[in-house]
């Protein structure tokens, strides 16, 4: 057992990691790592990172490391991300093995790591999305902070902790609802029970929130309501719907069992059995109703649904008279097949892998011409934390971000236009703006005649290398 254990950690660990850092980059995620910057500038703040203040500041840090290039920078941050979901399911199993048992023995803890291992690789959803540079992901990493806090007693940090959770995004309000519903509802009434100096802290944080709210979220909550006018794209909650419903299936069918089964008191601790069902219930609906079911939004929910499973593994683990060995062992073959049949049809809408190696070596060769001849760039999404962006982000459903983002091509504002993906849902002829004004050095790289004679034609690969549209997608 004892080399079990640190064996075990160190491969769960090691393809977290790889998985996480080799994984091909979504355009949303360029994008706060970007603009996070901006936070420490009054002149060329961006008004959006006081929208995910928490989240933004922490991604601002990685601009105060000095003597990295803009690929370093992302991976950095990639590294950091991963380890932070991989910390994040570690806290959530482990708070939930001690909702469902008192048991603190090696063997116990042991289980951890397993139904970590199994949670991580038999959801695509998960394991595609444990990593990602979100503030979904990292509102789930506070959220399970913060459980931990509540199931160790530790009743003060755990309040202080979901109530700065709230300052990542407005989506962590949403995240909180199946938390509370999980956890003993007597943890409301904490704020009550704390010293006097706590208490002044707590008011102070629910003022600032108050004054951020009504400062800052106003314009989020317009671009919510704006939104509701424009199509709903619904194949990812189709894909997640299709691809896992046997996990979704036989996770509400456990948690109806052991609500109804008296004699699952054994194993699982009295009343925690209907809070399991009810909180994978209301995860499930979240998913559901939300206008905007993407795939970071569902795979921070994704763990929640799976409640009743990930207690059904720690019932398994345990010594009966019901000779749950063998159950262990038919459960996990069960899992093996319904992993099989969820990459499967997975892998028909999303890809179970794709990778970020092409994603690098287009931003390292064409960063370099960005930084030794002092260019500004424009490309929708923000590709080079460390070069001079122009401000704009394409988003589906954001009419007034959009047109800033055609303003400033028509009048040229920019030294470089990279046509990604994003910037050309534009759907306007971007390249008859820029022909006259603009040479394409390379594919999908444009840059201003002015600036033609600054760069050297060696710095140019106009014929191998990826093309931005290709490898930078939505």
């Amino acid at each position: 057992m004892r080399i079990l254990k640190p064996f075990l950690m160190v491969l769960i660990f090691s393809f977290a990691l790889l998985f996480g850092l080799f994984y091909h980059i979504s355009s949303s995620e360029f994008w706060p790592i970007t603009i996070s910057k901006t936070i420490w500038s009054l002149q060329l703040q961006e008004s959006s990172v006081w929208q995910k203040p928490v989240f933004n500041f922490a991604l601002s840090l990685f601009h105060f490391i000095p003597g990295l290039n803009d690929v370093e920078h992302l991976q950095l941050v990639k590294v950091v991300f991963t380890l932070l979901g991989f910390v994040s399911i570690l806290l959530f199993t482990s708070s939930v093995r001690r909702l469902v048992t008192e048991s603190t023995s090696a063997e116990v803890r042991l289980q951890d790591y397993v139904i970590s291992a199994i949670l991580l690789l038999v959801s695509p959803f998960y394991l595609n999305n444990f990593f990602r540079i979100r503030s979904d992901q990292f509102t789930f990493f506070v959220l399970s902070l913060a459980l931990y806090f509540l199931t160790t007693r530790k009743m003060k940090s755990a309040y202080l902790t979901l109530l700065t959770s709230v300052f990542v995004s407005l989506k962590s309000v949403v995240l909180i609802l199946p938390l509370m519903i999980l956890v003993d509802t007597k943890s409301l009434l904490l704020p009550f029970q704390m010293g006097q100096r706590t208490k002044w802290y707590f008011y102070g944080l629910l003022a600032a929130l108050a004054i951020w709210f009504i400062a800052l979220n106003l314009p989020a909550l317009t671009y919510v309501f704006t939104s509701i006018g424009h199509p709903i794209d619904f194949v990812f909650l189709n894909t997640y719907l299709m691809a896992e419903a046997p996990l979704i299936l036989g996770s509400l069918g456990l948690g109806m069992y052991f609500s109804l089964s008296v004699n699952m008191n054994k194993f699982i601790k009295l009343n925690f059995a209907s809070r399991l069902l009810k909180t994978s219930l209301v995860s499930l609906i979240l998913i559901l109703f939300s206008p905007q079911s993407l795939p970071f939004f569902i795979g921070s929910l994704v763990p929640f649904i799976y409640l009743p499973l990930m207690a059904g593994g720690y019932v398994c683990f345990q010594k009966s008279e019901l000779k749950l060995r063998a159950i262990s062992v038919g459960l996990v073959s069960v899992l093996i097949l319904i992993s099989v049949h969820a990459y499967w049809f997975n892998e028909q809408k999303i890809p179970f892998f794709r990778a970020n190696l092409d994603q690098f070596e287009y931003i390292k060769k064409s960063a370099k011409i960005l930084e030794r001849n002092k260019l500004t760039y424009l490309d929708g999404m923000g590709l080079y934390p460390r070069q001079n962006y122009l401000s704009c982000f394409y988003s589906p459903n954001d009419d007034d971000s959009n047109l800033n983002c055609l303003n400033q091509i028509k009048e040229h504002k920019a030294d470089v236009y990279i046509l990604t993906r994003r910037l050309s849902s534009l759907n306007e002829d971007l390249v008859g703006y820029l022909k006259d004004s603009y040479i394409m050095v390379q594919p999908n790289f444009w840059i201003k005649t002015a600036s033609r004679d600054r760069v050297s034609d060696d710095e140019f690969d106009p014929d191998n290398g990826p093309v931005p549209a290709l490898i930078f997608g939505m």
